[in-house]
């Protein structure tokens, strides 16, 4: 059932498709406060709610698709959360699409005689490859770790005149 106050649609500035008891709205919209939307907005039957993220140019998209919880819609807009959309977006309200992958090297310990030490932080990186180079040309894989934090230890160290460190995302 739609709410007793409908919003005002064109219909060249919308669309409109229903999806598992939810009707998804998208485009421009003037509730009966008369502010428009420019936005992707999802009724329940009970109250709307609005799909959070996309923005830069007029949100109006062409079409939407589903495939399990993604939400797929084409548009033009360039922003989906805090990525480049290029006209096209997914939507999750299961996923924080926005959560940047980072690795950092902390707490370094580094000897002349002894083992380097460093502890590796990941965060939303399932998997990491800690190299060692003494150029920074070739780069030698040491150790894949999916465990976070992780203090590595490199007791080969004092063979090599430099040796350098890196961590970088794995497979």
């Amino acid at each position: 059932m739609l709410p007793d106050t409908p919003r005002t649609v064109r219909p060249s500035d919308a669309t409109l498709r229903h999806h598992e008891g939810r009707l998804y709205a998208g485009g421009l919209f003037t509730p009966p406060g008369g502010a428009t939307n420019n936005q992707v907005d999802i009724w329940d039957g009970s109250h709307w709610t609005v799909l959070p993220g996309l923005s830069g140019g007029l949100i109006v998209p062409y079409d939407f698709a589903w495939l399990g919880n993604d939400v797929f819609f084409g548009g033009p807009f360039t922003l989906s959360g805090l990525k480049q959309a290029y006209n096209f977006a997914r939507w999750n309200d299961q996923i924080d699409f926005d959560v940047m992958g980072s690795i950092q090297l902390s707490m370094i310990h580094a000897s002349s005689i002894g083992p380097f030490k460093v502890t590796v932080t990941a965060t939303a990186v399932p998997s990491y490859i800690i190299e060692g180079s003494t150029d920074f040309s070739s780069w030698t894989p040491l150790r894949t770790n999916t465990t976070s934090p992780y203090e590595f230890w490199d007791f080969t160290a004092p063979s090599h005149p430099y040796r350098f460190y890196r961590a970088r995302q794995g497979p």
